[in-house]
């Protein structure tokens, strides 16, 4: 026992001893460590069971395939990770995967289809791709993951997108289909945001402003408004926000400066922040509803001038002859001749004026041939040279040489050309220049353009012209020209005037050709 101690003492004292202790405390601390060490493990082995038990639980409720892969040791690509609620939907072997590789997961017809991508992937291209599969549109994905500028794996993704591209498919449709009717529509309609400029536009809208759409969706609503309502508009667009509907009649201003008289129907909120409204033209139906009023005023004229005829156009000529065979009698006062002069002249217009009368108000039959509006024209010129060349005015006269024949009434023709002709002779007191065109416009009809250099007429007038007794010559009745613009229709076809103060009026008159 005392050698035992005596040894032991010996190796404590040796160089040995002390490096085992130390080498021993070493161990104990490295043991230490390997403890902490694996503990941490545990807990991250517990952490990422408890993920992935949660991603797959929210894969299972995920229509798409989420899925990983890398290089084994062999250099094959292998998957590490799969999940998601497509492998339910997909042809995809549901045996247990990690380590397996691509045609030992995903059946052979579907390999085909994504091998080229997933071996880009591997390489560190990043791939994103549709597929169609079993009727099926799938959203392919391959993302390359890096460590270190090391590629270390590949996450992909396969999510069925059927759905959304039925639904996209469906909206596409639905918005071409609304585009071909908002085109199409021959109303003119427009959307503007709440700042009130235009949006959106159709074709009739562009034709209607005389605008390229370009141009119209860099404007504002007060900028195509007449300057009379652009203030109120305006002030009542609040009011239209607020109640949203709003309509009524107003006048636009074309970019050619034309006014255009238009009636609108305003929705607003069709979408947020969208306002919609639809503008029609309504020139033709208001030159529609003035004719029916004209119209209204020439039978009730007509009535009048019946009766008016009849009760005086008898007693009217026997004065007239009466008093003739006075003139031819009475010499003997100095005055007399100027007295019967007067009187006979009175009477002349008196009897003109109930023959316009008669005219507007005889149903007559009116008998209609082919007749060449040329000959018309030359023999109406012939008969007015004489007044033109003491009034200073020269006829130039322009007529295509083909023009194709009319069927018309020739005496009738020659008194609206005469009244117009003589118009613009009259509107020339100083002299002057006076046009006669003739030509065809188009395969139905032909223009007959007489435009002089004189007076011209402001805009109210050139709105009144051809009502009854609205005249702007001393002497005139305004019927003359309400029954030119009568014979006209009654050929079936329709007066344009244009006029403008200081620089002469046009009269065009538009007659069918071959019309039965």
């Amino acid at each position: 026992m005392k050698e035992i101690k005596e040894y032991s003492q010996l190796i404590k004292n040796s160089d040995d001893w002390q490096r085992l202790q130390l080498e021993l405390k070493a161990l104990k601390e490295e043991n230490q460590a390997l403890k902490l060490k694996l503990r941490d493990q545990q807990r991250q082995l517990t952490t990422m069971k408890k993920s992935e038990k949660l991603l797959n639980k929210t894969l299972s409720h995920t229509y798409a395939l989420i899925f990983r892969f890398k290089l084994n040791d062999y250099n094959e690509p292998v998957f590490t990770f799969i999940g998601g609620d497509l492998l339910e939907h997909l042809p995809i072997s549901t045996e247990f995967y990690t380590n397996k590789k691509l045609d030992e997961v995903f059946r052979e017809k579907l390999v085909s289809k994504l091998k080229s991508y997933y071996l880009k992937a591997l390489k560190g291209k990043a791939e994103q791709f549709e597929m169609v599969f079993n009727g099926s549109v799938l959203l392919t994905s391959f993302l390359p993951v890096f460590e270190n500028d090391n590629l270390i794996e590949v996450v992909g993704s396969i999510l069925d997108v059927t759905k959304i591209k039925e639904i996209k498919e469906y909206v596409r449709s639905s918005e071409e289909k609304f585009r071909k009717i908002f085109d199409a529509a021959e109303d003119a309609i427009v959307l503007l945001n709440g700042n009130q400029r235009y949006i959106d536009a159709n074709e009739a809208a562009c034709r209607l402003f005389g605008i390229s759409k370009e141009k119209l969706l860099n404007m504002h609503l007060g900028d195509l408004t007449a300057e009379a309502r652009k203030k109120s508009f305006i002030e009542e667009w609040p009011s239209f926000i607020k109640e949203g509907t709003f309509k009524g009649e107003t006048e636009v201003v074309r970019s050619d400066g034309l006014i255009q008289q238009v009636e609108y129907n305003a929705k607003a909120h069709i979408l947020p922040d969208v306002h919609l409204a639809i503008i029609r033209d309504i020139k033709e139906r208001k030159e529609i509803e003035d004719r029916l009023r004209n119209t209204e005023t020439l039978k009730a004229i007509g009535e009048l001038a019946a009766g008016i005829g009849h009760e005086i156009r008898n007693p009217l000529t026997s004065l007239k002859g009466f008093i003739q065979l006075l003139h031819s009698e009475i010499h003997n006062s100095s005055n007399s001749d100027q007295y019967f002069e007067i009187i006979l002249s009175e009477l002349q217009r008196l009897e003109e004026i109930i023959n316009e009368f008669v005219l507007l108000s005889k149903p007559k039959t009116t008998l209609f041939e082919m007749k060449n509006v040329r000959t018309v024209l030359n023999e109406t010129m012939a008969l007015l040279e004489s007044q033109a060349t003491l009034k200073n005015v020269e006829i130039a006269a322009k007529f295509q040489n083909d023009l194709p024949l009319v069927r018309c009434e020739s005496n009738q023709l020659k008194q609206v050309f005469i009244n117009f002709i003589k118009n613009g002779i009259e509107a020339m007191p100083n002299g002057g220049k006076l046009s006669v065109h003739a030509q065809q416009t188009s395969s139905e009809e032909i223009c007959i353009q007489i435009q002089d250099n004189g007076i011209g007429m402001d805009t109210d007038s050139l709105n009144q012209l051809g009502k009854p007794f609205y005249t702007t010559k001393e002497k005139g009745t305004g019927l003359g020209l309400m029954v030119s613009f009568k014979i006209i229709r009654d050929h079936l076809g329709h007066v344009k005037v244009r006029s403008k103060q200081g620089k002469g009026t046009t009269f065009e008159v538009y007659l069918p050709i071959n019309c039965e």
